[in-house]
């Protein structure tokens, strides 16, 4: 079970250049849908051009969460803050990154190492769903996949077990 996400944190002076957007999901929280470096401070240039990516969710600002919130909320972070330069942390790969754990399943064939299938568990769309199969990967309840063996496997597209 793997609930870390990659993350990274910018310190951007104000105009950014950055348009943001509200996630659809469940989980809320803003993600960046352009890049506007023409209306943009000339010294964001280096993180506009190789750090800050289209659909990386904002998760802070300064030491405040954003995660969870709506556009208004997330966005009155920013735009409410005095402050000529603030500290803004992202997530790769939206807020799904975020709020959804991964789950993964080493394979072995005859005792030896062959991979691992990673899942990520939907948690901002079915969150029952995503805790039960997230405790039955863990065993917490005494119980769960470990041990379980596939009897169909095609590869590049799925596995039955």
């Amino acid at each position: 079970f793997d609930d870390r996400f990659e993350s990274y944190t910018v310190t951007l002076k104000k105009p950014m250049g950055l348009v943001f957007e509200e996630s659809d999901s469940a989980a809320k929280g803003i993600y960046v849908k352009k890049v506007n470096k023409a209306a943009a401070d000339p010294a964001n240039d280096f993180d506009l051009t190789n750090k800050i990516s289209l659909g990386d969710a904002l998760i802070k600002v300064g030491d405040k969460s954003a995660l969870g919130l709506d556009f208004d909320s997330a966005f009155s972070l920013l735009a409410d803050d005095p402050a000529q330069e603030l500290k803004l942390t992202f997530a790769r790969g939206g807020v799904g990154a975020v709020v959804n754990p991964r789950a993964f399943f080493e394979i072995e064939i005859g005792g030896e190492k062959v991979g691992k299938i990673v899942i990520e568990l939907r948690k901002d769309v079915a969150p029952k769903t995503a805790e039960n199969f997230r405790k039955l990967c863990t065993g917490e309840d005494d119980f769960g996949f470990k041990g379980s063996t596939f009897h169909r496997v095609i590869p590049g597209f799925m596995c039955q077990g």
